[in-house]
């Protein structure tokens, strides 16, 4: 499992290069226009945020977990990265394509049970969660406005909400020494479980101009999504996926 965080990682760094390389030169030209002003509104844009989701703490697999080892439900919230990549319809409408990649990797040992050199019986436990959507957004008032023929401008805050839909990929794994209680053994195991799951999501958000060229943003969502766990997991309730998200970022206009 150790293999699939640095798989995710190594993913997430190399995708952010390349959107900021396309991202910063519209930037640069941006700040050469005078006093924040565009010839026509943006059409497409970039944003990069970063932030946490919630893993519902009433999983039976984070409950099973939790009691018998040194973990809190709380410590299977995942931060998380998100990229994504918009197209202006109207004044006040926006289509998006959005990619979130979130994920924790937890130590731990049982909480009552030591091996047979009265040593800690530890192990590992990740959780990771990628997800692929388009959200509709909706901005509350206009984003800018047109002071002539030849120029437009930003306005300086404009909230949204929005609604979305995609699909949610998991993979939970534990790693490292576990007890039989049946025969009280100790014993060493990598175990997985690997799903996916439709995925629908609510959210709201605001978007802070500075120019034309750019703007901070901020969001909160709701998601639902489930599946089943399988693996050394299958005998456990389908995984609850969704939960409360919140992320912070920068948006590029073009």
């Amino acid at each position: 499992m150790p293999n699939k965080m640095h798989k995710h990682t190594r993913a997430i760094i190399g995708i952010v290069p390349v959107a900021l390389a396309l991202a910063i030169p519209n930037a640069i030209l941006g700040q050469q226009k005078p006093s924040g002003f565009k010839f026509e509104p943006p059409k497409v844009h970039f944003s990069l945020q970063v932030g946490a989701d919630q893993t519902k703490t009433g999983n039976e697999i984070v409950q099973f977990v939790s009691n018998r080892m040194t973990l809190d439900p709380r410590d299977f919230h995942q931060a998380k990265i998100a990229l994504e990549f918009g197209v202006r319809l109207s004044e006040k409408t926006d289509i998006d394509f959005e990619m979130v990649f979130a994920g924790s990797s937890m130590s731990s040992e049982f909480r009552d049970w030591v091996d047979n050199d009265d040593l800690p019986i530890e192990q590992t436990t990740d959780i990771f969660k990628s997800t692929f959507g388009l959200n509709v957004k909706r901005y509350l008032r206009n984003r800018g406005e047109r002071l002539s023929q030849f120029a437009w401008i930003p306005t300086s805050w404009a909230p949204f909400v929005g609604a979305g839909g995609g699909l949610a990929v998991y993979e939970f794994g534990q790693v490292g020494d576990f007890i039989d209680f049946q025969t009280s053994e100790v014993f060493g195991a990598d175990l997985k479980s690997r799903g996916h799951g439709a995925l629908g999501k609510i959210f709201a958000g605001m978007d802070f101009y500075f120019g034309s060229g750019w703007a901070l943003t901020t969001t909160w969502q709701y998601t639902w999504s489930t599946s089943p766990m399988n693996g050394g997991f299958q005998q456990f309730q389908p995984l609850d996926l969704g939960g409360l998200g919140g992320q912070f970022g920068v948006r590029f206009l073009f």
